[in-house]
């Protein structure tokens, strides 16, 4: 899939030819989980220059693509043609070429902001990854370390908020982002990847919290205000994967948590799936449910109230039967 953003931009005489490379979801078109594909999004929009975008189905990867960059998964870029593939000195290069006055300067004014959270996803990824069980304790409460690392610097004002004249003091900071009321490259780079943890931890994928318990915890004001605040602009929800998307990707890192229920992915799979099936509030009711197992044929028997949580109950009653 190919698309012009802003789609009713008309480009300049002068403007530079722009084409961004994303990774493709999982139907090949759509725009695909990858946090440094979303980052560049990002920044290209913020900075109000036309440019085209391109999904790139991994799975199906054109001949001409090849060609272009060989070797090269996206994201990546074409500037006037030439190609430019690291996503860091992508960054740097695009916040030089396309300055003020013409374009918005992106860059934090408080080196702070800029690695506010930067550990965040790492800890996150080896949290839903881990099959070590004696390990999960002390892998959340390193991610949860970071996490409230980060809300104190979104609750804590920047100094330019501070008045040195006056005898008051600012106990929360007001502003909307990590460097002020504006988006800048530290929020391209961090927003992605909080709203994969957000996602995840909302829809589970039967990995992070049906498994072990994890959420954002709600008394993180300051990290909730700003997720709120990122999804009221259009620079960051236009350029998101769908949550289907972060699920489709996230259930393959859940899947390698099979090894620690000591069964096949494919039996996994049929787990997941039946937990998504009676997932909901108010536990199973009614009649027995059965769920065929794909293999075997023998069905999986659900008792009505086996317990109002099914986030713990389900799972119990479906990973013996499929071992």
């Amino acid at each position: 899939m190919s698309l012009s953003v802003p789609q009713n931009g008309v480009k300049g005489d002068n403007e530079p030819v722009i084409e961004l490379f994303v990774k493709a979801g999982s139907d090949g078109e759509s725009i695909g989980n990858c946090p440094f594909s979303q980052r560049l999004f990002m920044i290209l929009w913020l900075k109000g220059v036309v440019f085209n975008v391109t999904t790139v189905d991994l799975k199906r990867k054109p001949a001409d693509l090849q060609n272009l960059a060989p070797g090269t998964h996206p994201p990546f870029i074409t500037y006037n043609g030439e190609v430019k593939t690291d996503v860091n000195k992508i960054e740097e290069f695009l916040e030089d070429v396309l300055s003020p006055p013409k374009y918005t300067k992106l860059g934090a004014r408080h080196p702070e902001s800029n690695t506010a959270g930067m550990d965040i996803f790492a800890k996150f990824s080896a949290f839903i990854k881990n099959s070590k069980p004696d390990a999960n304790e002390a892998l959340e409460r390193g991610l949860l370390k970071t996490l409230q690392k980060l809300d104190e610097y979104l609750r804590s004002p920047l100094p330019d908020e501070i008045d040195h004249n006056s005898i008051e003091d600012v106990p929360v900071s007001t502003r909307k982002f990590l460097d002020g009321d504006e988006m800048t490259l530290a929020d391209c780079n961090l927003l992605p990847k909080l709203h994969i943890v957000k996602v995840t931890a909302n829809h589970i994928l039967w990995v992070a919290k049906k498994y072990r318990g994890f959420d954002i915890p709600k008394d993180m004001a300051g990290i909730w205000k700003y997720l709120g605040e990122a999804y009221t602009r259009e620079e960051f929800t236009n350029t998101c994967p769908s949550d289907k998307e972060i699920e489709i990707a996230l259930r393959r890192r859940g899947q390698e948590a099979s090894q620690c229920f000591g069964i096949s992915d494919g039996r996994y799979a049929v787990a997941v799936e039946t937990l998504e099936t009676w997932s909901g509030e108010g536990g199973i009711t009614g009649q027995e449910e059965k769920k065929k197992d794909e293999w075997g044929q023998t069905p999986l028997l659900l008792e009505p109230g086996i317990g109002s949580d099914l986030r713990t109950s389900v799972l119990e009653a479906l990973i013996p039967a499929l071992r």
